[in-house]
């Protein structure tokens, strides 16, 4: 009996201290779990912050990218003001220069003129005063009366007279057109210094376009790079939503087996999961789940049996519904036209849980469809065969 009594107590020693032992171990890892959820609600916390802050400073980088857009408009503007101007000038300088040859044309034909009417007035002259008295003499001779000699004598004296007026003439031509040309190279001048400041301007312009493009060029990398940490704060976000909420609910016990089922019946993959150029923002994005393409008003199907811990709207995601799966597993159900479920329901695996729409981000019906797992996003064809 000693000995079975002693065995008894030594069993129950031990028994309790394995109680104890696990029921440590239980406090401890409630704790722990409480300890994690508090920290991912005050990281929650963090991330909104810090959207918010980024959100301010994309704000201002977009307005600054508008100031930026105007300026450069204006810039260009007045780039195209300048090349007009220059083309008016140019016209204008062609005109002047060919106005200048015309004028150096005809000057140099009075020259020729002049030479040549000196020339034969000199010839004249030097044959009128060699002859000297002898000609006179003979004009007097020759002459038939009175009558004749008067006219003898005024036709030598016109014809003298003449060819004088005639050189006055083109010497008093000769300095007009030199006069003429003096105010057309001047004017010429005058039109290439201006040419010329236009033309210093057209430099400045372009510079100052190149300058700005380059500001712009700049700004919007910068605002890509915010929009890129804005991407992925939202994706901790949601994952941080997803284990809030399924924690909120309470773990599931579920025979989950790795797998899942398709959603839909009728559909087509119209956009795998990975980055992607969004076709809203035209920016290339993650893409955290497969988008289904299917006929409006589609029952859209719970991939697997768990308990809805989200159903209503969400910024981007339109009408949707996320169901927890237990074993960390959860779906998300995105664009739906209608919501069948409610928060907290339990459902089974191929029960409806909406139906296909366009709501929220979207350009045509389709079924947007998530999987995650502790939060985070995972490649949905590694659970479903589409």
């Amino acid at each position: 009996m000693k000995k079975l009594f002693l065995h008894i107590t030594i069993f129950s020693i031990a028994f309790l201290a394995l109680l104890g032992f696990m029921g440590v171990n239980v406090i401890l890892g409630l704790e722990t779990s409480k300890e994690g959820i508090q920290e991912k609600k005050e990281r929650k916390d963090e991330i909104a912050s810090e959207k918010a802050k980024i959100s301010r400073d994309l704000k201002a980088k977009k307005q600054t990218k508008q100031a930026y857009w105007q300026e450069l408009n204006q810039i260009t503007h007045n780039l195209a003001v300048t090349d007009s101007q220059l083309g008016i000038k140019e016209r204008e300088l062609d005109r002047k220069k060919n106005q200048i040859q015309i004028a150096s044309d005809t000057l140099a034909q009075a020259q020729k003129d002049l030479e040549t009417n000196q020339k034969n007035f000199e010839s004249r002259l030097r044959i009128y005063y060699k002859s000297g008295q002898s000609d006179i003499i003979n004009i007097i001779v020759d002459s038939k009366d009175l009558s004749d000699l008067v006219y003898r004598i005024h036709y030598t004296d016109c014809l003298l007279s003449f060819d004088e007026e005639m050189i006055k003439t083109i010497r008093e031509q000769k300095v007009l057109l030199s006069e003429e040309k003096d105010k057309r190279t001047k004017e010429v001048r005058e039109k290439e210094q201006l040419y010329n400041e236009i033309w210093d301007l057209r430099t400045s312009y372009n510079e100052d376009k190149k300058e700005q493009e380059q500001r712009i060029k700049k700004l919007q990398k910068n605002i890509r790079e915010l929009e890129s940490v804005l991407a992925e704060l939202d994706r901790e976000d949601m994952e941080i939503a997803f284990f809030l909420q399924a924690a909120a609910k309470g773990g599931l016990s579920t025979n989950f087996d790795g797998s899942f089922s398709c959603p839909l019946h009728s559909y087509q993959v119209s956009s795998g999961f990975g980055m992607r150029r969004h076709p809203i923002f035209r920016r290339v994005r993650m893409h955290n789940g497969i988008d289904l393409s299917s006929s409006y008003g589609n029952p859209a199907a719970a991939a697997g049996a768990g308990r809805v811990i989200f159903a209503g709207w969400k910024t981007g995601y339109g009408n949707t519904v996320m169901i927890d799966h237990g074993k960390g597993m959860a779906t998300l159900y995105g664009h739906l036209s209608s919501i069948l479920v409610s928060v907290g329901q339990d459902v089974a695996e191929g029960q409806p849980i909406g139906k296909v729409g366009s709501t929220g981000w979207s350009t045509g019906n389709h079924l947007h469809f998530e999987v995650r797992e502790n939060g985070k996003a995972k490649n949905p064809t590694k659970y479903v065969n589409f």
